[in-house]
């Protein structure tokens, strides 16, 4: 799932490096929807 970039020699730094990378992925599509989104059909 994470194709390589997990760090398997620490597994408490693997599990944050992996919840932020896919917040901060979150984020960005977040906020590419509402520029694209003008019309408001979500929130």
């Amino acid at each position: 799932r994470t194709r390589g970039i997990e760090l398997k020699n620490w597994p408490i730094l693997d599990i944050i490096w992996i919840f932020c990378a896919t917040l901060a992925a979150s984020l960005l599509l977040s906020m590419l929807v509402q520029r694209i989104d003008r019309n408001r059909l979500v929130s």
